[in-house]
């Protein structure tokens, strides 16, 4: 549940070796950054040191350490300060859930962004000028990294169990995916089945690509 994941990174290849222990015949495939993949290019490597919003006492209102959907996933390199109005437009809040962190992506727009409770904005500790401090990298010679598990049937004619893995600390939306399949591929790994069966688990949209790629499509017939 805390590990960091987004497209790429570290933390998906966390992920993956945690979930190998519930499959252990998962493949981690690996896909250069900057391989074309179709008519999309696979994406710079992405990872994250440190990103916070000081206010001016001081104090820290916003701080990855202490929820990792604070800052939005696959932001720029960012140092400097901002008044508040500056800040809001890169700040994402939810106005009809105040004390919710909501979750956003950047994936393919250089900017940068922040997540918070939409209280904040309301609290005593929201004065200004913001120092705002994102330290992050994205590795051109770096990779992205799906996985995936075959079991045999009697026909080679195959089902695929897909799920994606590239958002952190997300239960109902991302790791119950991840859990399930894992548990229902070994489950269904126990009999001998009609069809053949496939675990594919990829960051959404581009590690599917990749994955489609690199697939026999001509024997997959359901999921």
């Amino acid at each position: 549940f805390p590990i960091h994941r987004s497209i790429t990174g570290n933390g998906n290849r966390e992920t993956f070796k945690i979930l190998k222990e519930l499959v252990n015949s998962l493949n981690i495939i690996s896909v250069k950054s900057g391989e074309e993949i179709f008519d999309w290019n696979v994406p710079p490597e992405w990872t994250v040191d440190e990103a916070y919003v000081e206010n001016n006492k001081g104090k820290r209102i916003i701080d990855i350490k202490n929820n990792n959907l604070h800052l939005v996933s696959y932001s720029d390199n960012f140092e400097g300060y901002c008044t508040s109005s500056e800040l809001k437009d890169h700040l994402y809040t939810l106005p009809s859930k105040p004390d919710w962190i909501p979750y956003r992506t950047s994936y393919y727009k250089n900017t940068w962004g922040f997540c918070a409770k939409h209280s904040l904005l309301d609290s005593d500790d929201f004065t200004e000028p913001f120092k705002v401090v994102i330290k992050t990298n994205k590795d051109i010679k770096g990779s992205l990294e799906y996985a995936e598990a075959f079991k045999k049937g009697k026909s080679n004619k195959e089902i695929i169990l897909s799920t994606y893995c590239c958002h952190p600390s997300m239960a109902n939306d991302n790791l119950s995916g991840l859990i399930v399949a894992c548990f229902l591929f070994r489950y269904i790994s126990k009999f001998n089945t009609r069809f053949s069966y496939r675990l594919v688990i990829a960051p959404e949209t581009i590690g599917t690509i990749c994955f489609l790629k690199n697939a026999n499509l001509k024997d997959i017939i359901g999921g």
